[in-house]
């Protein structure tokens, strides 16, 4: 005969009567709130980070470099000569030197005030041949 068929009770832990329950979705909410809140309090400080001043010289040739390796399928990056530092400021233009057998007139220009670049290497886009070596 089962516990149920003879009128008895099946007992919880402690005796109460009560059948036992699983209290563990109150352990969860208060680990997923404190989750959130330590998400939010070190994810949101990653946007108060304000833009850089100046532009440095190295960085630009550098991400230049890859541009026009990718853009004009060479395989190594070409040599470039930027000026050493160039304020942060939409709309600013100037120019660097691409060593490709010559030098080579790259017109850059800075789209937003966060230090993005869009460049060209001659105004009518001709592909330029690569400089021996690269």
């Amino acid at each position: 005969m089962s516990v149920k068929e003879a009128g008895g009770e099946v007992q919880g832990a402690g005796g109460t009567g009560r059948p036992r329950r699983r209290g563990y979705w109150i352990p969860g909410a208060i680990a997923l709130a404190v989750l959130v809140v330590l998400a939010l309090a070190f994810g949101a400080g990653d946007l108060t980070h304000p833009a850089p001043r100046t532009l440095s010289g190295p960085d630009i040739e550098s991400e230049l470099a890859l541009g026009i390796q990718t853009q004009q399928r060479w395989a190594s990056p070409p040599t470039l000569h930027c000026p050493d530092n160039v304020p942060v400021k939409e709309g600013y233009r100037f120019e660097c030197k691409l060593d490709a057998g010559g030098l080579v007139a790259v017109d850059v220009v800075e789209v937003d005030g966060r230090g993005r670049l869009q460049w060209s290497l001659t105004p009518g886009g001709q592909p330029v041949e690569p400089a021996e070596g690269t």
